[in-house]
């Protein structure tokens, strides 16, 4: 089963963003417009704010406080105090109504988790000062490291499980078919699933087949991360080429095999290629007759004979082939045994490279000019 990681649908976003897997987000704090005149009953509307104190690495904005003039004021005075105990003072003498300001927070250089903060506004209004102190974290987000393994995709089962680099709150998931239909749909909430640590979502089985999903995955401070996975597969079948023994060169006879396979791939990629970037991989597999460096070699050639045909036949997208040898046994045999369901090649169109049978050795594909 291959993962496909859409450029556009992984870029961190907040889950205020319009758009589900927009470029941008916002954490916004809003708190309370009025400050609150120490021992008196004076106006609370002359002043708004709002902190919005965690932007992601990939907003051009920094996290910041806004402010809006709603009166005119004598003075305005905002003191920021740091963690490290540095301190950071705006003062503004006879401030206009109207009036908008925003004041980037001075987080300390180099430092990667949450800043705190404690803030203090002082300003002066009909000759009384009011003054409002709160306190706050403030962060630059880096976007998140998800991870999702193609053994731990189970799309009969309806159910996938992942990790991420942050702590994971909450997991959605779309579910579509072939068709770009959407067959299902979950929201998956947990109280908290710390970094590192496996996160699962279970949307169920579904009648039609599964094409794509689209997750995401929301960190403890509601941004979220966008993916879209592509675990379809689509394996051709096909009559298996007879090669003459110790041979990869395909005999004219054999042409009809590989010509009634390319009739299927074609029809394949008229139904799904614009759906996705569509792979052919094309897998070589031999017996245990002959040595088995010998049957590595040869199967990796024939499935590039395989590959070199269907090139030569207008197949276009890109094809990648290997060979297992007798690594690959359908059918487990003893060495130097003539089986036929082991002399086989598999031909499938996928994403990216398809997760083989559970205890197939690692193989290295080969693209093709």
């Amino acid at each position: 089963m291959s993962l496909s990681h859409s450029a556009s649908a992984s870029s961190l976003a907040s889950s205020a963003s319009i758009s589900s897997f927009a470029l941008f987000g916002v954490t916004c704090l809003a708190f309370a417009s009025g400050l609150v005149a120490a021992g008196s009953a004076a106006r609370a509307d002359a002043l708004d704010f709002t902190l919005k104190s965690k932007v992601l690495a990939t907003e051009k904005e920094r996290p910041h406080i806004a402010l809006q003039i709603n009166e005119p004021l004598d003075f305005l005075t905002l003191i920021l105090e740091r963690a490290d105990g540095q301190k950071f003072e705006h003062r503004y003498e006879r401030v206009e109504a109207n009036g908008r300001t925003r004041i980037d927070l001075p987080l300390a250089k180099g430092v990667s988790r949450a800043q705190h903060f404690k803030a203090r506004f002082e300003l002066g209004i009909d000759g009384e000062i009011q003054h409002h102190e709160f306190e706050f974290d403030a962060e630059i987000i880096a976007q998140p490291k998800i991870t999702v393994r193609p053994e731990d995709v189970n799309v009969d089962g309806g159910f996938l499980s992942l990790t991420s680099d942050r702590d994971i709150s909450r997991i959605d998931a779309n579910v579509f078919s072939e068709e770009g239909r959407l067959i299902a749909q979950k929201s998956q909430r947990f109280g908290l699933v710390p970094a590192g640590s496996k996160a699962e979502i279970l949307w169920g089985p579904t009648e039609q087949r599964v094409f794509k999903i689209a997750l995401k995955i929301y960190d403890t401070d509601d941004f979220f991360t966008g993916l879209e996975l592509i675990p379809w597969r689509f394996d051709i079948p096909h009559d298996e080429v007879n090669f003459v023994s110790g041979s990869a060169e395909i005999a004219k006879a054999e042409w009809p095999k590989l010509e009634a396979s390319i009739h299927v791939l074609g029809e394949v990629l008229k139904r799904m290629g614009r759906s996705a970037n569509l792979s052919l991989y094309i897998l070589g597999a031999t017996d245990t007759v002959g040595a088995a460096e010998a049957n590595q070699k040869l199967s990796a050639a024939r499935a590039l004979a395989i590959g070199r045909y269907f090139r030569s036949r207008g197949i276009r997208i890109p094809i990648f082939t290997a060979g297992l040898g007798e690594e690959g046994l359908r059918v487990a045999t003893a060495d130097e045994v003539d089986e036929l369901q082991n002399r086989r090649a598999d031909y499938i169109v996928t994403v990216e490279p398809p997760v083989l049978a559970p205890g197939t050795p690692p193989v290295s594909w080969k693209k093709m000019p």
